[in-house]
C-alpha cells in the first residue's frame, strides 16, 4: 500500500483535502518535520515545505517529494520551466552551447556538417556528430520517462 506523509504545519493542513481526492487506498502519516524522520524509511510520498538532509537520508523508499508552496501562484512560470527543461534535455542544448562557445556551430538540421571559425568540416559519421546518437527527428511525443 502506498504510504503518504505530510510533514509540518502547512502540509498537515493539506492532508484532508488530499485524502478526499485520492483514488487508491493509502496509508497517511501526519507529523512535524522532526517527528516524521523516524517514519520516513517506509514512506513513498512526502508532502512538506522543506526537505532537510536528515529527512533525505532517512527516506530510503521515497518516490516523490511534493512541495506545495513551490506551485502556488507560480503555475505559469513552473510550466514554462518544465517545457524548457524538456526541450533543452531532449535537444542536447548543453552540448550545442558548449560547442558554440568553442567556436563550432553544430546543427541537427545539417547532419554531419560542423561550421568552425576556420571553415566547413565534414564529418564521416552521423553518430560522431550527434555525440550520443540522438535522432535528428526526435519528438517529445511518446517519450518514456527515464528511470
Amino acid at each position: 500500500m502506498l504510504r503518504v506523509a505530510f510533514a509540518g504545519t502547512f502540509a498537515a493542513r493539506l492532508e484532508e483535502p488530499v485524502r478526499r481526492h485520492l483514488g487508491i487506498p493509502c496509508e497517511i502519516v501526519v507529523a512535524d518535520e522532526t517527528g516524521i524522520i523516524a517514519q520516513l524509511a517506509g514512506v513513498d510520498v512526502l508532502v512538506t515545505m522543506a526537505l532537510t538532509a536528515e529527512m533525505g537520508r532517512a527516506a530510503t523508499r521515497l518516490k516523490l517529494v511534493q512541495v506545495p508552496g513551490a506551485v502556488y501562484g507560480h503555475e505559469t512560470g513552473i510550466a514554462e520551466y518544465v517545457i524548457g527543461a524538456m526541450l533543452a534535455l531532449t535537444r542536447n542544448f548543453s552540448r550545442l552551447d558548449t560547442a558554440l562557445r568553442a567556436g563550432e556551430w553544430q546543427s541537427q538540421w545539417s547532419v554531419g556538417v560542423v561550421r568552425r571559425r576556420s571553415g566547413w568540416n565534414w564529418r564521416a559519421k552521423r553518430s560522431e556528430y550527434l555525440g550520443m546518437g540522438v535522432s535528428v527527428r526526435r519528438s517529445l511525443a511518446g517519450l518514456a520517462p527515464s528511470t
